[in-house]
């Protein structure tokens, strides 16, 4: 797949997703840039309904379109999980350092996992798989 066709897709699944998702009152900016470690991050700061999405098109145009789709909802699912990671980052200063950074790392992996799965749990259940 060619980045082109990477970037079309990923704009066709977000406008999906974000409406099954109930997104759709978001703004939502994609950006289009190579990433260290990932094929997609999202980040939410400022206004509560608005977020960026930043997306490695090169990466992703090395995987499956199945990944890809699968990737568009991943990132959509960390703007519905934004209150909790708020919440765990409030923490900060109730731990002592040491703590917090394993405490930190350890939630941010768990959390990597469980929208992970529920990522692919939708996009099955979409497929009828």
């Amino acid at each position: 797949m060619t980045t082109a066709q990477v970037r079309k897709a990923v704009e066709n699944h977000i406008d999906y997703w974000k409406r099954a998702l109930h997104l759709e009152h978001y703004t939502l900016e994609v950006k289009w840039q190579s990433l260290e470690e990932a094929s997609a991050e999202t980040l939410i700061d400022g206004m509560y309904d608005e977020a960026t999405i930043k997306f490695d098109d090169e990466r992703l145009s090395k995987r499956t379109s199945d990944y890809i789709e699968r990737t568009v909802i991943h990132e959509l699912l960390h703007i519905i999980d934004r209150d909790r990671d708020k919440i765990i980052e409030q923490l900060e200063g109730s731990l002592a350092p040491d703590s917090w950074r394993l405490f930190k790392d350890v939630m941010e992996q768990m959390t990597e996992v469980v929208i992970d799965r529920v990522a692919t749990v939708m996009y099955e259940l979409d497929k009828g798989k």
